[in-house]
């Protein structure tokens, strides 16, 4: 529903777009500007004695209402009825005219009409579905007669490094220069190992000595061997001695933990809420870019039916049961204010006042 000031709440029978006849000035400012640069922005004002409207286009004829009083009233009255008159007795449309209209192309040529052009273009098309039909007048089977060479020609022609290979290696002289190798590989000598040049009869000088302990010492402690009862002992008085030490105050370090662990917690969930209020603000910003975008590649047409009527658009608004007086009292050149209502003030209430006197 909609509000029209000092008439009251009316609902809308229909809305429609309707393309703006005097667009706004997209242009950067100038300075001072021609008159025929002059842009005026006043559509449903009669601005040269027309008015745009959805289903027709009215044409305000001057002469007869006007009073001429003087003679340059009447010079600039005569123009506009001559140029309107002009406009109003047309009977026949600018293409209907324009394909009666002869074409002569060359300055010695015939005059052609519109049916003459038509049936050469068709005449044309004839020739050359006709020179497709007939494969004996086309390029490329007279290009195939002239290319039927023999192997043998092309070859030593078009490929005369084929030929020296063919003339210096024949195919038996390579087979058996490759047999003689393969047989070649049988007859090497082959590599002796490691293992073959040493001589097992003669014996090491450095042999170690068993009988030593410092060097039995050094090689047992390169290996994970068990510890004596003496080391284990050691080690078990050196670890009884702080958990002890750690029984006594495990209450306070507990509570101590609990409250760090805590305090850490906390931080980290006011980090991750901001971190994801932050990421839907990104991506809301980032749809409306997208759909900012898309809407500006539609035309008006088709982004009114999504988005709706934008402000500063020229609709048109049909209204139902209107009372008389504001027909016959409608006045074009004073601007109406019409509001849109809110679902709650569509509702009837009722307001309870007090008023105190002093």
């Amino acid at each position: 529903k909609i509000h029209i000031s000092g008439c009251g709440d009316f609902s809308i029978k229909n809305i429609s777009y309707l393309s703006d006849p005097c667009d706004l000035p997209l242009r950067g400012k100038k300075r001072a500007l021609d008159e025929n640069e002059r842009v005026l922005y006043a559509p449903f004002s009669g601005v040269g004695n027309v008015i745009y409207d959805q289903d027709a286009v009215y044409i305000n004829v001057a002469g007869c209402q006007t009073a001429q009083n003087s003679e340059t009233k009447e010079n600039e009255i005569t123009e506009k009825t001559v140029c309107l008159s002009s406009i109003k007795d047309l009977k026949y449309t600018i293409d209907t005219k324009l394909s009666n209209v002869p074409i002569q192309l060359f300055q010695d040529g015939p005059l052609l009409y519109e049916n003459e052009l038509k049936t050469d273009k068709f005449e044309f098309y004839e020739n050359i579905q006709n020179d497709e039909e007939n494969p004996s007048n086309t390029l490329v089977n007279s290009i195939k007669n002239n290319l039927n060479l023999n192997n043998d020609e092309f070859l030593n022609s078009h490929a005369p490094h084929i030929a020296l290979y063919r003339s210096i290696y024949k195919p038996k002289e390579y087979l058996e220069n490759v047999n003689g190798i393969e047989n070649f590989d049988e007859d090497c000598i082959k590599k002796e190992t490691y293992n073959s040049l040493i001589d097992s009869t003669v014996f090491s000088e450095s042999l170690f000595d068993w009988n030593c302990e410092e060097k039995i010492d050094q090689l047992r402690s390169l290996f994970l061997t068990r510890k004596t009862e003496a080391s284990i002992e050691e080690d078990i008085c050196e670890d009884s001695q702080p958990l002890e030490k750690e029984s006594a105050n495990e209450p306070e370090l507990d509570c101590h933990l609990k409250l760090k662990k805590s305090k850490i917690d906390i931080i980290n969930m006011r980090q991750q809420d901001e971190k994801y209020l932050n990421q839907l603000k990104k991506d809301m910003e980032e749809k409306i870019v997208r759909t900012e975008q898309e809407y500006s590649r539609m035309p008006d047409e088709e982004r009114v039916i999504l988005q709706g009527y934008r402000p500063g658009m020229y609709v048109r608004i049909e209204i139902e049961d209107l009372p008389s007086a504001f027909v016959t009292n409608f006045d074009p050149t004073y601007p109406i204010l019409i509001g849109g209502l809110l679902p709650g003030e569509e509702d009837m209430g009722f307001i309870k006042l007090r008023v105190k006197k002093h």
